[in-house]
């Protein structure tokens, strides 16, 4: 089994009105609680599926978030899921995107990487001209 972690330190630069820029997202302004701790994706953020916010693992960080990361658990019955982000608005020539995501074993977590293989994928697309392009 393993683990989709995505690390969403999603940088956007450019000019919008309903957003402050640069926005960054690393969820660790989610409160989460339970075993394990666990809280709702921030406002905006929608999933097609499991993805939700993780806390503290095992007392260790998720990589570049110290205390929260978006993730979900990929396995045999969930081989698919998409995270989409609230709506950003115009992006220009200038305007860049910053993606971080890794993958990880489920035992051991979040400190086992995981080897790729056929198969294994991670997608972005963006919205556009009423269609899903890959970018």
């Amino acid at each position: 089994m393993k683990q989709f972690l995505l690390l969403a330190s999603l940088l956007v630069t450019g000019m919008l009105s309903a957003q402050s820029y640069p926005l960054n997202e690393n969820f660790d302004a989610v409160s989460t609680s339970g075993t394990p701790a666990t809280g709702v994706l921030p406002s905006g953020w929608t999933t097609s599926g499991g993805f939700m916010v993780y806390g503290l693992e095992n007392l260790s960080p998720h990589g570049q978030s110290p205390v929260n990361a978006c993730s979900v658990e990929m396995s045999a019955s969930n081989t698919q899921d998409t995270l989409y982000t609230p709506m950003i608005g115009t992006l220009t020539s200038n305007s860049k995107i910053s993606l971080s995501y890794r993958f990880v074993e489920k035992t051991g977590y979040p400190s086992t990487g995981y080897q790729l293989t056929t198969g294994d994928q991670i997608t972005v697309e963006v919205y556009a001209f009423n269609s899903w392009l890959p970018i």
